[in-house]
């Protein structure tokens, strides 16, 4: 599963905005807050809620986001909006933002006739997902040059929003909130006597782009296959390849790459590692580990809390949000794995 969605949904409140008599604020699935003008909607009206990093098409449908015309010091227009057609993906990319002093993500557009509450019009509308360009992260590497998908290695987990799944947590369960580091998801398993190398969704040759820098920095091949033979078992190892990716360099040098561990899968037994276990097997590894910042019995406001301020990593810049997981695993009958994430108010209007 994963937080994007493109979901019909009905108003069921409208509360007004704090500072202005013309915008109003709606609660999305209880936890998505999205600013919009007050004569727009009304109560039980269907919407179609498009969430934050998606990118809307080219079409007379969503021409209001294109740019304002351009004009000089006179007032006449130097610069005319781009037509249909012809607006320039960065406007059409949805974002978080704050609007007059109020948090807001997401969009509301209002439903087209036919579409029912709980659709999901992602591919009748033509919107996609935001995938940040090969030139935001380490400037080198070529994402293009994969092997076939390699079964022993799974993609990692879709980790939804704790906004969307605020319920999923129970009173006195003991979690553990970790910062969650901006960078490019890379897993590393040692199999055929070979270390196998995989982005979020593809596996990748060796020695390509910081995948292959972190393998060779932290000597993942030597380490995995030493410890898999001394503990006669197999796994799989996934973290955050991190430097400089989208303009976060976790204290890491330009055109060098970090790691830093979040989770490990047992192969044998087809599950992810209980907590402390993940923390056992990760030392063992001498690998780093992303930071705990809290654990502790379940408290949602502390969760909201700690997804801001600066990174524990490097104080130079804001803290992408946590991810929040049980001590021990378990799974739910609608969400799957039980894995949240919250991302900081500060990292989505950087």
């Amino acid at each position: 599963m994963s937080e994007f969605h493109v979901q019909v949904v009905k108003i069921e409140q409208i509360s007004k905005h704090p500072d202005s008599d013309n915008l109003s604020v709606v609660i999305i699935f209880g936890g998505y807050p999205v600013v919009i003008r007050t004569e727009s909607f009304k109560t039980g009206d269907l919407a179609v809620y498009i969430c934050v990093d998606s990118i809307v098409p080219d079409n007379e449908k969503f021409h209001f986001l294109a740019p304002p015309p351009k004009k000089d010091k006179e007032g006449n227009i130097k610069e005319p909006t781009p037509p249909v057609g012809q607006v320039p993906a960065k406007y059409r990319r949805i974002k978080a933002k704050r609007l007059r002093g109020v948090f807001s993500m997401g969009l509301l557009i209002h439903a087209d006739e036919g579409m029912v509450e709980g659709e999901d019009v992602r591919e009748k509308l033509g919107i996609e997902k935001y995938e940040p360009p090969p030139d935001e992260g380490y400037g080198f590497g070529d994402t293009r040059q994969n092997e076939h998908d390699y079964q022993y290695m799974p993609t990692y987990t879709d980790i939804e929003g704790l906004r969307r799944w605020k319920e999923i947590f129970v009173d006195g369960e003991e979690v553990v909130m970790v910062e969650k580091v901006h960078g490019e998801n890379a897993r590393y398993c040692y199999e055929d006597n070979r270390l196998w190398i995989g982005s979020r969704t593809n596996i990748k040759k060796n020695g390509i782009g910081g995948w292959g820098k972190v393998a060779e920095l932290y000597n993942l091949e030597n380490k995995l296959s030493s410890w898999q033979a001394s503990n006669n078992r197999k796994i799989v190892i996934y973290g955050e390849s991190c430097g400089y990716t989208g303009g976060f360099p976790y204290g890491v040098k330009r055109g060098e790459a970090g790691l830093q561990l979040f989770d490990i899968y047992d192969r044998e037994l087809r599950r992810y590692v209980d907590f402390d276990e993940f923390i056992s097997m990760a030392n063992a590894l001498e690998l780093p580990i992303a930071p705990a910042l809290y654990r502790g019995p379940w408290n949602k406001e502390k969760a909201y809390e700690l997804a801001e301020g600066n990174s524990t990593l490097d104080n130079r810049h804001v803290r992408e949000g946590v991810v929040i997981r049980p001590v021990v695993e378990r799974r739910h009958e609608k969400l799957g794995r039980v894995i949240l994430k919250i991302h900081g108010e500060g990292f989505l209007t950087k």
